[in-house]
């Protein structure tokens, strides 16, 4: 069963329902496309779990932790208004969801990709809730990330990381997208120090190449005891 409703202009798509006590996991994602890649996930094996996709989002200023200029024309500003957006996915768009689960989850997680996938790291430094986390093609290249990590902790310690990149996108025409595989490495092995199970993986093509299927590929691992 699919489930659609609005949270003013953010369009969210409840998949999965489930009468047993599964996880759950909040997605970010640029298109209407949450039912397709929830089948995906079924497809490539997934446990049984509940997928709530959030989309028809200002994509660079909802996701963007703070302001960066404009990264290649014609990208939008990355207006940094991520802290704003966290809060209205925790005071609205997730009470509204439960309203329509027939059970508690047995634990919350959070995925995306691209920016979403920054985002859903940065999350965990403004939330607890999230128990295990997914980026695909993360936006790792944006400014200032790296530091920020350094010099911040988590508020929850999640028992599980999971990160992708294209082995063509630090290969980009765009030179500030040029550090995205080396840092993205370099958080995968930081968090593997902080105790907390972090896998990399490293898949041919370059940023537009399959995302639901690598989406859908690190859900799998995120939800696997």
């Amino acid at each position: 069963m699919t489930v659609r409703f609005n949270v003013g202009k953010k369009l969210v798509t409840v998949d999965g329902i489930s009468k047993n006590k599964v996880p759950i996991v909040y997605m970010n994602w640029v298109f209407d496309q949450g039912t397709e890649i929830y089948r995906k996930c079924i497809e490539v094996g997934c446990d049984e779990f509940t997928l709530v996709t959030v989309s028809n989002l200002d994509w660079d200023k909802n996701l963007a932790p703070w302001y960066t200029p404009k990264s290649y024309p014609p990208a939008a500003y990355c207006n940094g208004d991520a802290d704003q957006y966290l809060q209205l996915f925790l005071s609205d768009i997730i009470p509204e969801t439960y309203d329509y689960l027939e059970t508690e989850p047995l634990y919350s997680a959070c995925a995306g990709y691209s920016l979403a996938g920054l985002f859903s790291i940065y999350a965990a430094y403004k939330t607890d809730m999230f128990d295990r986390l997914a980026s695909a093609s993360g936006s790792f290249w944006f400014p200032g990330f790296i530091d920020y990590v350094k010099t911040h902790e988590m508020l929850s310690h999640p028992s599980k990381i999971y990160f992708s990149l294209g082995n063509q996108e630090a290969h980009s025409s765009v030179k500030q997208f040029d550090p995205v595989q080396k840092n993205t490495e370099w958080l995968a092995n930081y968090y593997k120090t902080k105790g907390i199970e972090t896998t990399f993986v490293l898949n041919p093509g370059n940023h537009y190449f399959e995302p639901i299927k690598r989406m859908a590929d690190g859900i799998k691992w995120m939800l696997q005891n």
